[in-house]
C-alpha cells in the first residue's frame, strides 16, 4: 500500500485587484491547476494546505464575486476527488473573522478537513493553526515520524536572516515540538530552499518554509517555491519511509505586473487608467471622510497639507480620488 503526502504554502485566492499584479486572479488560477497536475503526476493520497486559502490584505478572506466563489468551489470539490477526500487544511490569519468566510463555506461543504493530526503510513501529521503554536501534542507513538504542520513565524538563528521582517520565535525554545523531526511553515511567504536545521533540547528538527506559490505581494520575487511530499511504501511486509522537496516551478513575475503611473511617466508611456471596482472604491471613500488628522479639514485638504515631502505623489493621489469621485457618481 503507498501512501503519499503533499503540503504545499499559503495560496491566497482572491479575485480583487492586488498591488501591480495586470491580473492576480488569472495567477491564481494558474497555481490552482499547477496543483491539480502535480496531484495527478505525483500520484498524491493526501494534501495538506497551509492556510490563508482566500486574501491578500488584513481582514480579506473571502471573494469579490459569485462567480469567483463558484471557480473556488468547483477546484476545491476537483483536488478533494481527486484525493479522494483527504484535503486538509490549517486556519491561517486570514482564515477567520467575525462574519463566515470562504474557509468557513468549504469546511461547511466538507470539501477540506480542518483535524489535530492524521495519521499517513509512517509519518503523523500535526496539524497547528494560526496563534496555536504551543499547543500540546499527541507524540505518543514512537513508530510514527512526527511532522509539525504550522501557520507560523518560526525562526532559526543566524539561518533564517533571508526573511524580510523581524520578530517570529526562535524554534529551538519550543519545547511542545520536541520530538518532531519536521516542521514544514506556512505563514512565511518566503521559500527556504531546503531544509534549515536545528535542535530543540538535544534532539534534531528541520524547518521548512513552503513559500507563498501566487506570490501575493508585487515585491515577492521568486521564481518557485516548494512542495514537501512524504511517501510511505510496504514491500514484502517492510514498510519504507520517504521524503523529498519538489521544485514548484513559476513564471517569470515581471510578466505579470504593470507598471506604475509613476514609472510610466519616466518611461515617458501613458498608461490606461486603473479599473477600479466601485464596492470597494466607495468604503476606502468613505474611510477617508470619516479619518480627520487633528480634527479639521477634508481629505482632500489634509492630503494638500501633509503630503509637502512628495508633491508628485500628492498630485497623482489627488487625480485619482477625483476620477474614482466621478466614477462613483456615474453609478
Amino acid at each position: 500500500m503507498q501512501v503519499k503526502v503533499g503540503l504545499i504554502g499559503d495560496l491566497h485566492f482572491t479575485d480583487k485587484s492586488v498591488g501591480k499584479f495586470i491580473d492576480y486572479f488569472e495567477v491564481c488560477k494558474d497555481v490552482a491547476e499547477k496543483i491539480s497536475q502535480m496531484i495527478i503526476s505525483e500520484n498524491l493520497t493526501h494534501l495538506f494546505l497551509a492556510g490563508d486559502l482566500v486574501g491578500v490584505s488584513n481582514g480579506d478572506n473571502t471573494m469579490r464575486t459569485n462567480a469567483a466563489r463558484l471557480w473556488l468551489i468547483q477546484m476545491f470539490a476537483q483536488w478533494s476527488q481527486l484525493l479522494n477526500g483527504n484535503l486538509y487544511c490549517l486556519r491561517g490569519n486570514h482564515d477567520g473573522g467575525a462574519h463566515t468566510c470562504d474557509f468557513d463555506i468549504l469546511m461547511g461543504a466538507m470539501l477540506i478537513k480542518h483535524v489535530d493530526y492524521v495519521d499517513c503510513g509512517a509519518f503523523r501529521i500535526h496539524m497547528i493553526d494560526y496563534g496555536d503554536d504551543n499547543r500540546t501534542l499527541d507524540l505518543s507513538d514512537d513508530s510514527k515520524v512526527h511532522v509539525a504542520f504550522m501557520h507560523s513565524h518560526l525562526t532559526v538563528e543566524n539561518k533564517t536572516n533571508f526573511i524580510p521582517f523581524q520578530g517570529g520565535t526562535e524554534l529551538s525554545t519550543m519545547r511542545n515540538l520536541k520530538g518532531c523531526e519536521i516542521v514544514a511553515c506556512g505563514h512565511i511567504h518566503n521559500p527556504s530552499l531546503g531544509y534549515i536545521s536545528t535542535s530543540i533540547e538535544g534532539e534534531d528538527v528541520h524547518l521548512i518554509y513552503l513559500g507563498c506559490p501566487t506570490r501575493a505581494s508585487s515585491n515577492d520575487r521568486w521564481d518557485k517555491t516548494q512542495v514537501l511530499v512524504l511517501e510511505t511504501n510496504e514491500v514484502n511486509g517492510v514498510t519504507n519511509a520517504m521524503q523529498k522537496v519538489i521544485t514548484f516551478n513559476l513564471p517569470p513575475k515581471d510578466d505579470l505586473l504593470r507598471e506604475t503611473i509613476a514609472e510610466a511617466k519616466i518611461e515617458g508611456i501613458a498608461p490606461e487608467e486603473d479599473v477600479t471596482n466601485v464596492e470597494d472604491l466607495e468604503r476606502i471613500l468613505n474611510e477617508l471622510s470619516n479619518f480627520q488628522i487633528g480634527g479639521m479639514g477634508s481629505y482632500k485638504e489634509q492630503l494638500e497639507r501633509y503630503a509637502g515631502l512628495n508633491k508628485e505623489a500628492a498630485n497623482l493621489a489627488m487625480r485619482y480620488i477625483e476620477n474614482a469621485e466621478k466614477e462613483l457618481c456615474k453609478v
